[in-house]
């Protein structure tokens, strides 16, 4: 169950970062509070908790001086590669969760 809903969430963090017309660094925060801070790591793999928290590391290098949040605090100071690089683990991260869901072969 509890992988189903961290696919569930990776794919919406994803469609957050593919159809927003927002820059890159607001389209990474939002696919991340919006969805990966929703994931618990109890029950999902290492490998996947070890990808998870990579990028919640990432995301949290810079402290909010206001309502703005960590990760928007974070985002707002990225550059568009920095903001890439995570938007690439984030999808990473995606693909692998949903190359296991067993709804994807299809015959």
């Amino acid at each position: 169950m509890q992988m189903s809903y961290a696919r569930e969430k990776l794919h919406n963090a994803v469609t957050t970062m593919a159809v927003s017309a927002e820059r890159i660094q607001r389209r990474v925060c939002d696919a991340y509070v919006y969805n990966l801070i929703h994931i618990r790591p109890e029950g999902l793999p290492a490998e996947f908790v070890s990808a998870l928290a990579e990028i919640t590391s990432a995301m949290s290098t810079r402290r909010a001086t206001a309502d703005e949040g960590d990760a928007w605090a974070t985002c707002s100071q990225m550059t568009d590669d920095e903001a890439s690089e995570i938007a690439r683990k984030i999808f990473d991260l995606w693909e692998r969760a949903d190359s296991d869901d067993p709804m994807r072969k299809w015959k």
